[in-house]
Parts: C-alpha cells; structure tokens; sequence
C-alpha cells in the first residue's frame, strides 16, 4: 500500500499520556483518499509503553506501529522514524502533546498548495484553571519560546531563523532528509537529560539550503502540562539544559570567558531586582540557569 503522511511520535515512559496523543491523531479530520501511518518510536521505555502501542495497532489494523529504538535520546528516534516511515510527507509530534482535528489536513494542504519542503504550525501549552499564577505568566509571557510558537493567524513563507518551526510540530517532505540531513544525536533530549536544538540545527540547515518552508496558523499542537511542570525546579533545569545545548550544537569554538561574562551580568541583573522586591524575577532567575548552562558546557568542552 501506498503511504502518503507518515506520522512520528517518538516516546519514553510516558504511556499514560501516550494514549492521548494517539487518539487525537487518530481523530484527525478525514483527508479524503489519503492513507497514513503512525509510527511509535520507544526509546527504551521501561513502564507500558509496548502494551499501550500493541492494543492500538491491533484495534487500528496496523495503522498505529510500534518501532523500538535502543540508542537512547530523541535524536536517534527521530532518525529511526525517518528511516522506518513510507510516507511521502513526515510529520512529528511529541508524546505529551495532542493535534487540533484539523492538523494533519492542514499541513498535507499546505504541503500541496504551496509546494513546500516544510511545514509548522502553532504549538501552545493546556494551561489548565488551576495552575500556578507565576506558570500561567510564564506561559503567556512567552508566546515563541520554551516550546511554544505563535507567529500569528496568516500563512506564509519563513524567510528569517526567528520564523523556522518547532520540534513539536513539524513536517518534512522525505526527500529532503537525505543520509546527510538527520538529527544530530548528541543534542536533543537524552533520557532526563533536559538538553534541546536538534530540530532547530536541522531546520537551520535546510533553510540555508533555500527549501521552502511555510507557517501554517492552522496546523495545531497542544502541550499537556505534565504535573513536574508545576514546579519551578523543572523549569530552573529545562534552562540550564537549553544552555548546555546553546554551546554543543554551536560550531564554533569555546565560549567560556562570553558565557562567564553574560551569567554574572545576569546574576547582577537578578540582585538589583530582588534588593527592588519586584515580585516577578522568576524569568530572570531562568535566563541565570540559562547563562550557567552555558558557562557549565563550554568548561566542559575546554576539557575535552
């Protein structure tokens, strides 16, 4: 059989929301004669995972496949799902998000009108009634970062790097994911690992090639707000694993005299503030975590 969207959600003891994220896919709005595939990429799970995804190829004729992948990180499982998929067109998401009914309609339409290489669209958090006034803040102060995208209710076509998509929701046509063109395996998250960037290191790449790369409003993710997100200390490390990545995935050499440089004028920053009492330093006291993920990574690399 033909297929033309292969669907990738990479995963890793995360069966309970795992079932969610397949059932939204799978009540995605019909797209006519199009047949598609779901491929499960377990990254060595070790809670029900397997169980999970086998009742759900059963129950979808093999629709929904389960594929293991032992090297760990979403790296390497992102790269098992290109190798594995039969679709012309991938696209991921991730395990803890749900699809809007409209999602994989509106990107396979936009692949077509468009004639594009890649296609993303807006991811937002399900910020729930009782959540914590300063997450709620943090979430809707920032509308395009930890791992959010907003550009706005029209279509186009990305023309800067402050436009390319996000890893949760992103599409490729296959072909331009050559032997050359994978995930870089030593960013993106790595267990528990917080690191990040490896979507953003291909996409960079592709971009610069000059495909064609189009924002589609109306293609939409939902992040579920896991409960270790209702605390501060996920966020406190998810920063500093974002500056881990800033200094792996970048080319050039060492930074550690700017990273030292730029975590003391954040520390500085955050002080003055807190001898202010203003109330709301919490994003400060992330970009320090961010500044010290760099500083920390960048020694690191020296040492190698």
């Amino acid at each position: 059989m033909n297929i033309d969207i292969s669907v990738v959600v990479p995963t890793y003891n995360r069966n309970y929301l795992l079932k969610k994220t397949l059932n939204s896919i799978l009540n995605s709005e019909s797209i006519g004669a199009v047949d598609f595939e779901i491929l499960v990429i377990d990254n060595n799970s070790t809670d029900l995972t397997r169980l999970v995804v086998q009742e759900f190829e059963i129950k979808t004729d093999g629709i929904v496949r389960y594929i293991l992948e032992k090297q760990q990180g979403s790296s390497p499982s992102r790269n098992r799902g290109i190798f594995e998929s039969r679709g012309k067109y991938i696209l991921f998401t991730d395990d803890d998000q749900v699809v809007d009914t409209k999602w994989m309609k509106r990107i396979y339409v936009t692949f077509i009108q468009y004639n594009a290489d890649i296609v993303g669209g807006k991811i937002k958090y399900l910020i729930p009634n009782n959540s914590p006034i300063w997450l709620i803040h943090l979430l809707e102060d920032n509308p395009n970062s930890i791992g959010q995208l907003d550009l706005g209710n029209s279509v186009f076509q990305v023309k800067t790097l402050q436009e390319l998509p996000k890893g949760g929701n992103m599409a490729f046509r296959k072909k331009v994911l050559t032997d050359n063109v994978r995930f870089d395996p030593k960013i993106g998250r790595i267990g528990k690992q917080l690191l990040v960037g490896e979507e953003t290191k291909l996409l960079k790449q592709l971009f610069k090639s000059g495909k064609i790369i189009i924002y589609q409003p109306d293609a939409i993710i939902y992040h579920i707000l896991e409960k270790q997100r209702y605390y501060k200390k996920y966020w406190c490390k998810e920063a500093f694993g974002r500056g881990q990545s800033i200094i792996i995935s970048s080319n050039q050499p060492s930074k550690k005299i700017k990273s030292l440089i730029n975590l003391i004028g954040d520390i500085i920053y955050l002080l003055v503030n807190l001898i202010q009492n203003k109330n709301d330093t919490f994003q400060i006291q992330l970009s320090v975590y961010r500044s010290a993920g760099e500083f920390y990574q960048s020694i690191k690399t020296n040492r190698k």
